[in-house]
């Protein structure tokens, strides 16, 4: 199988491991660099492999279009991007946040070209002091401002985006690939500090298992939203009302600031199985590879997923009630993401049903329900 990443094409570690692991899976890995050739002489057809990775989030519209045919048959990870550029930009998600069944967990986001924007959304009620500027599109805390009171704002130099300060006891990056978590890094500041992802701030492996539950259910149904099959959701909780926020969901997630170490965990492993397990399932039938994808993520969901999936799956074959028409059109039903779970919304409506913790009971269902009509069937 060849694996095309798309990059930026510049050096950097977590482009070099990806690289590594894939060769180390068998496969053929290219980077490839989106330029204005490629794109006005649509040479998508002849670059592009028989799987995507896509860690690229600045690409214009006019790049937009021309990758939907080619991505169709490909197993992609984050066809986002190839579908809306400005899925990068926090400004946007807020935006789907603030409109999906995520609404509760938003931050109020206004876009501002000065000072004056900041002093107007302040007059209003939109916003009090303290506030944070930060860039529409960024990383690693790159751009971040702190503005306590109206005399530092009449001393600094703003554009881009303002929130207001979220005064926070801890921050976490969680880790999702292929609709579940794979790890949690929790960053706490310094006394000194006003941003958990401040260098020199502590960064520690979660493993308080309440806090975990509420994280990663929230992280997974956050990268359903923005069809993110690889990704690292930003998260926060308010300090006084213990209150969850999600900051950010990053498309083309880095862990060179010590997340892997910390967890423990391999990114690229992770991912690498993943485009491999989805290769190898378009071999067999529908309900196996759902069976397969169930089994093989059930340590990653919480306890009580764990046993409600396993009664169903190990507890004998049976017709279990689903909606009418779903076994007809499985295929159709099929998540996005393609990580084969089935999804019950319409697709219209925003969904936040592509993750397994939420769908796995109605996977589980699906995967015994064929099995039954396959026993039927032979017994005719």
């Amino acid at each position: 199988m060849k694996l095309t990443i798309i990059h930026t094409g510049k050096p950097e570690r977590t482009l070099d491991e990806l690289v590594r692991c894939g060769e180390n899976f068998g496969f053929a890995v290219e980077v490839l660099k989106i330029t204005k050739d490629i794109i006005q002489f649509n040479q998508i057809d002849e670059k592009i492999g028989d799987a995507v990775l896509w860690r690229l989030s600045d690409i214009g519209f006019d790049g937009v279009a021309i990758f939907q045919p080619t991505l169709i048959d490909k197993i992609t990870i984050n066809p986002a991007m190839s579908v809306f550029p400005e899925t990068a930009s926090k400004f946007f998600q807020q935006g789907v946040l603030l409109y999906s069944d995520l609404s509760d967990y938003h931050v109020d986001t206004f876009v501002i070209a000065n000072k004056d924007d900041v002093k107007k959304y302040i007059s209003i009620g939109k916003l009090k002091y303290p506030v944070v500027v930060k860039p529409s599109r960024g990383a690693s805390s790159k751009g971040l401002g702190f503005i306590k009171n109206a005399e530092e704002l009449e001393m600094a130099v703003v554009s881009g985006l303002v929130q207001p300060y979220i005064e926070s006891d801890a921050e976490w990056r969680v880790f999702v690939v292929g609709g579940v978590s794979i790890g949690a890094m929790r960053k706490v500041a310094r006394q000194d500090q006003v941003f958990n992802s401040s260098e020199g701030a502590i960064f520690s492996k979660e493993e308080d298992e309440t806090t975990l539950q509420e994280i990663n259910k929230l992280a997974c149904r956050a990268s359903s939203l923005f069809l993110s099959g690889c990704n690292g959701v930003d998260i926060i909780r308010e300090k006084q009302s213990g209150k969850y926020k999600i900051l950010e969901v990053n498309l083309a997630p880095g862990w060179q600031n010590g997340w892997d170490r910390v967890t423990g965990e391999d990114v690229p492993r992770e991912v690498m199985q993943w485009y491999l397990e989805r290769y190898e399932m378009r071999k067999m039938p529908l309900h196996e590879a759902i069976e397969r994808y169930l089994r093989g993520r059930l340590g990653r969901l919480t306890k009580g997923k764990q046993a409600d999936i396993l009664g169903i799956l190990d507890g004998g074959i049976k017709q279990y009630e689903l909606p009418v028409g779903m076994m007809e059109k499985a295929e159709e039903l099929i998540s996005p993401l393609g990580n084969f779970l089935v999804d019950l919304h319409d697709r219209i409506n925003m969904s936040t049903m592509h993750n397994l913790e939420d769908a796995g009971v109605l996977n589980a269902k699906f995967v015994m329900s064929a099995k039954a009509g396959l026993e039927k069937e032979q017994r005719i």
